[in-house]
């Protein structure tokens, strides 16, 4: 495997990068803007694992294993070659890099996580959910820090005869990441240069939005151990389901959450070939602090004696404020629903189902934010919380409009 950053070829630019990101203390001065109207460069690095390497294998088991077989590198390169980026240049050709470009900006496609589930179902069936989580991760060679990240989460769900084993989950994942596998729209790579084709890099300039902290209640902790979730696991995905919702809906750079995956203010991680790297993480200057108060499930039978329904709720307290000031815009809880059919002994996927019902609760806070449904309201908060929650809301969207 040939990978992308190959120390023999490197240029000036690139030569600066790597001393970035394996922590030497070379620094390079940024130039002044230039007024050159052609648009912005930006220098593709490779595909990488967020966390030290110790972690790549706790948190990304197949992925990670994946990658020591399989070129991610070029197969990445292969989906962007050819695509129209109407915001930006998208230089792949590393090797011609100009040393003397004033904005240096890159980006790698990190994995951050990923989860897999198996279950039963009838007829002695096996349900299989992999999810994989990633993220866009743009940043400033001579600033030494992210300037924003666009998270990318895909899901594939089916249903075998057999229970899988390891080698089976592997070929699943490895068609989760290419695209391969029947009734799947986009594979990883292919989602991810989708999203290239539609972004705006923003500058490192401006205002900024960020998941600040992630904390779980004694309680929300008791209802975790159920989940088989560590709950530093638990809290990456929140935040990052939250963030990914909130760049969705609303167009806005957002900071990593970095918890987990930085020591102070530094945020690690590895490329496939090798390479390590370690990026500053600027303070927001609006942050959300999400706190998880609890899970509860219910289970309803049916007439028909044979089926019943499972409700999830997950509640939730969002806070947002701006921390120079400490001044508060939203602080208000808010309690996510989900619901699945199930056979009369059927044990639902509680992993799952959980993080489905907490990502549909963040998906509605954004687009509520955009445009506020009463419908949606009424579902999330109680009747005496409808003004309060309204009013945050709408206080939370005039901030955002600051920001895009």
């Amino acid at each position: 495997m040939t990978p992308i950053l190959n120390c023999s070829r490197r240029t000036l630019l690139l030569l600066a990068a790597a001393g970035l990101l394996n922590g030497c203390s070379e620094t390079i001065k940024k130039r002044e803007p230039s007024i050159d109207t052609d648009p912005q460069r930006v220098y593709f690095a490779g595909v990488s694992f967020t966390g030290d390497y110790a972690d790549n294998d706790a948190r990304c088991p197949l992925t990670f294993a994946l990658s020591k077989t399989i070129d991610f590198d070029s197969i990445f390169r292969q989906k962007v070659t050819g695509k129209t980026f109407p915001n930006f240049f998208l230089a792949l050709d590393t090797n011609n890099a100009r040393s003397t470009d004033n904005d240096a900006i890159t980006f790698t496609l990190a994995i951050d996580l990923e989860t897999v589930t198996v279950s039963a179902v009838e007829s002695a069936k096996y349900k299989i959910i992999i999810d994989i989580y990633a993220s866009l991760l743009f940043f400033d060679f001579y600033e030494k820090k992210v300037i924003n990240t666009v998270p990318i989460n895909l899901q594939y769900i089916t249903i075998e005869s057999q229970k899988p084993t390891r080698a089976r989950l592997l070929a699943l994942m490895e068609g989760l990441i290419s695209g391969s596998l029947p009734e799947l729209k986009t594979g990883l790579f292919e989602a991810a240069a989708e999203k290239l084709q539609s972004i705006t890099i923003f500058s490192s300039e401006g205002h900024r939005l960020k998941v600040r902290n992630v904390a779980l209640t004694s309680r929300a902790e008791d209802d975790l151990k159920q989940l088989h979730l560590r709950n530093t696991t638990f809290e990456t995905l929140c935040a990052q389901m939250f963030t990914r919702s909130m760049v969705d809906h609303l167009d806005v750079a957002m900071l990593p959450y970095t918890k987990g995956q930085a020591i102070g203010a530094k945020m690690s991680g590895r490329f496939i070939n090798g390479d390590s790297y370690q990026l500053s993480i600027p303070e927001g200057d609006y942050v959300f602090d999400l706190d998880v108060i609890g899970l509860k499930t219910l289970r309803q039978p049916n007439p028909d004696g044979t089926t019943a329904h499972q409700a999830f709720f997950i509640f939730i307290n969002v806070k947002c404020l701006q921390p120079e000031l400490n001044k508060v815009y939203c602080d208000q809880t808010f309690r996510g629903t989900g619901m699945a059919l199930l056979l009369k002994d059927q044990k639902p996927g509680l992993e799952a189902s959980y993080l489905e019902t907490m990502m549909g609760l963040f998906e509605g806070f954004a687009a509520n934010i955009k445009n506020l449904d009463t419908e949606w309201l009424e579902r999330v908060s109680p009747p005496e919380k409808y003004s309060a929650v309204r009013k945050s809301l709408k206080t939370v969207g005039e901030l955002i409009a600051k920001c895009q």
